[in-house]
């Protein structure tokens, strides 16, 4: 310390020390060994302003941030911690100064329980992975269901025309009957007409005839085998 009177200073004076820090209580005096706990800790010369800059431990373990709130008071956010139901001292360091240990003021990691910040991260998170697994089993179940259904319409229009192929005979043949009978009848006739042989001419006509009913049975005969195989 300098002492400056009248633009004049004093001989440097080594015996001005900072009182150390001091911490009394801590609330709350527990949380989740993961971490991200508000402590709020209370004691005495943690500085005058923020530009103090004070560090909470949590025994040996830096808090993750320290704010300063007054000379007496700073809140600290837990780190992630170690060591589960031992009570650990808090100290505060000030300028390089640290806090001796107090046994009122002590902090215990506790396993983590599902708070309000738990929960809202768990259920984000297994809603986020719910959310997934939904959004690709439409398209998986949809994309077989397709699959199996063009299967079955392929199979049965299969089996439709398999059957009907059996039960339908072809198409049988168009036959001209009696075309072959009727254009001999019709030469026969003319030539007995020419001959005016009324008696031969009917009797042409007769033979001519029973060609032509016979073709026309046999033409009957070769539809009716090519409808029914039997």
């Amino acid at each position: 310390v300098v002492a400056v009177v009248g633009g004049q200073e004093s001989a440097p004076f080594k015996g001005f020390t900072y009182l150390p820090p001091t911490t009394s209580e801590v609330e709350p005096s527990s949380g989740p060994v993961i971490g991200r706990s508000r402590v709020t800790i209370f004691g005495n010369n943690f500085g005058t302003s923020a530009a103090s800059e004070p560090k909470a431990y949590i025994g040996e373990i830096e808090c993750k941030t320290t704010r300063w709130v007054s000379n007496t008071q700073v809140i600290c956010e837990t780190a992630r911690g170690k060591d589960l139901y031992v009570k650990h001292h808090v100290t505060v360091a000030v300028q390089g100064i640290r806090s001796k240990s107090d046994d009122n003021a002590k902090f215990e990691y506790i396993e983590a329980r599902a708070g309000p910040e738990l929960a809202s991260s768990s259920s984000s998170t297994s809603s986020s992975s719910h959310s997934a697994t939904t959004s690709r089993a439409p398209g998986e179940y949809l994309t077989i269901a397709y699959l199996v259904a063009l299967g079955i319409i392929i199979g049965s229009v299969a089996c439709m025309r398999f059957i009907f192929s059996k039960n339908v005979a072809p198409p049988a043949k168009k036959v001209r009957r009696g075309f072959f009978a009727r254009t001999i009848n019709r030469v026969w006739g003319m030539f007995f007409q020419s001959q005016g042989d009324s008696g031969a001419e009917s009797s042409a006509y007769h033979i001519v005839d029973s060609i032509d009913i016979e073709m026309e049975a046999s033409s009957e005969i070769d539809i009716t085998e090519t409808r029914d195989p039997r």
